[in-house]
């Protein structure tokens, strides 16, 4: 058998063939709001897993900071904190895999969060919750709006947390994203037909699982189940690979044969085979009616539409735009260019402006609204500059402070992104202010790139006023 540091990619080979994926998971409680001690047992089971040829660990919920809430943002964990570091740290040493678990600082409110460190060290992906019980105690935290998947040595791993998995949908996006082997930070009880389920997502989407719970009464259960339900001659075959008992703590592991799920998925006809996508279209609809209308659940799940906006409607109309910012990107001459540089103000700062609908220098604009109970939030508004065949977003406004961070952006963004895409455009670009940090900020994490400036494209005191125009761009071909 050949050695775990010997191989270029990941795992051990139990056969020439056969490249087999090693999962450590911890069965255990840690300790509420006590991230030391807490990361005290990480460091331990660490060293434990390293030592058994294990490739990755995946622990419970929150694990890092306990699973004890209401929390407040400020008593939440940010992403540079010294916990997660020294773990980092230590994934280094040990050429270890890690999914660290905590409640994390959100924009507002804390984040329900995972990270997937690398054997390297370093932070491939972090997860925040999409699927917040609303219901319980997590009503005091923000939900993530994506789910995502990262590349662990030439495997996808995904990632659902707990109450995540109770919905089909979380499995199916991100075996439809290339998720291979979906990892499952989980804290709560009642399993037996929350196993049942796990098992029928990994049947149906023919990814992988592996779930990390702590011990305790009706609780425990940690599982892993392959793909993999018949042989080659139609037979069926178990695929649970790893069941623990309710009550006991330790360290359990998971062996995924990664060739034999690859070949399983390449000739089975799950996952995303034969799928009639033109049925779906009520999976998009946030609309909730009788006998499922519960309490809070305006606090993540409101009916949300995204409609396109009459021109003859709203052509002229105007509002007022705001945004506060603490800094700003400082644009200094540097022998023969120029040098960026974030400062911060003394103070935060508020911006207003007056803006309009479909403005008249506009080339055959269209524009998208999102909705909610028939109100509109914010909209998106773009063209084709035909003369290069870039597609100019002209305007994207959340109206009210208080819907922002909620993913109306992204919705947005993501539409207008299609619309550009249908027009065959080359390029997306559009325009924003170096004082615009936020503004910045979401344009980067969906693509986009600084490409020019203007410093003096508002007024000849454009600098002075720490209110440059930045263009910033993204390439769609």
């Amino acid at each position: 058998m050949e050695k775990l540091s010997e191989l270029p990619n990941i795992g051990k080979k139990r056969r020439r063939d056969s490249l087999i994926l090693k999962i450590a998971i911890l069965q255990k409680k840690s300790f509420n709001r006590q991230p030391s001690r807490s990361t005290e047992i990480v460091m331990e089971t660490m060293k434990e897993a390293a030592e058994n040829g294990a490739d990755i660990l995946l622990l419970p919920e929150a694990f890092l900071t306990g699973y004890e809430l209401p929390m407040s943002n400020e008593e939440a964990l940010a992403d540079n904190n010294p916990y997660l570091l020294q773990i980092c740290k230590a994934a280094k040493e040990l050429r270890l895999g890690v999914v660290v678990t905590a409640i994390t600082k959100g924009q507002k409110k804390p984040q329900n969060s995972a990270y997937v460190i690398d054997k390297d060290g370093t932070v491939l992906m972090k997860y925040s919750k999409v699927h917040t019980c609303d219901f319980a105690d997590e009503a005091c935290l923000e939900s993530g709006d994506a789910f995502h998947v990262c590349d662990f040595h030439g495997i996808k791993l995904g990632i659902m947390i707990c109450y995540d998995r109770e919905y089909p949908e979380s499995a199916r996006v991100l075996m439809l994203k290339g998720a291979e082997i979906i990892l499952v930070p989980n804290d709560c009880g009642a399993m037996k037909p929350r196993l049942d389920a796990l098992s029928t997502r990994a049947y149906e989407n023919m990814t992988g699982i592996a779930m990390a719970n702590p011990n305790g009464e009706n609780a425990g259960n940690s599982c892993a189940f392959s793909p993999i339900c018949w042989d080659e001659n139609g037979n069926c075959v178990d695929n649970v690979l790893l069941m623990a008992d309710d009550i006991t703590e330790g360290l359990y592991y998971a062996e995924f044969d990664m060739d034999a799920i690859r070949s399983y998925r390449e000739n089975e006809m799950m996952g995303n085979t034969f799928r009639k996508v033109k049925a779906y279209g009520m999976l998009l609809s946030g609309e909730i009616e009788y006998p499922f209308i519960r309490d809070n659940q305006t606090a993540g799940n409101a009916y949300m539409e995204i409609k396109m906006l009459d021109k003859d409607i709203y052509a002229g109309k105007r509002f007022t735009a705001h945004y506060k910012t603490s800094g700003y990107y400082d644009i200094c001459p540097i022998g023969s260019g120029f040098r960026m540089e974030y400062r911060s103000f003394e103070k935060p700062v508020e911006k207003y402006f007056d803006d309009t609908f479909f403005s008249e220098w506009l080339d055959n604009p269209i524009a998208y609204g999102a909705f909610e109970n028939n109100q509109l939030l914010g909209y998106v508004e773009g063209f084709l500059e035909k003369w290069n065949n870039r597609y100019r977003i002209s305007n994207i406004c959340i109206f009210d402070n208080s819907d922002r961070c909620r993913g109306i952006g992204t919705l947005l963004m993501d539409t207008i992104l299609r619309e550009a895409k249908a027009a065959a455009a080359r390029m997306v670009v559009l325009e924003t202010q170096n004082c615009n940090e936020n503004a910045i900020a979401f344009y980067r994490k969906n693509g986009f790139e600084i490409i020019g400036f203007d410093l003096y494209s508002y007024s000849n005191t454009d600098p002075e006023q720490h209110e440059i125009r930045i263009e910033m761009g993204k390439k769609l071909v």
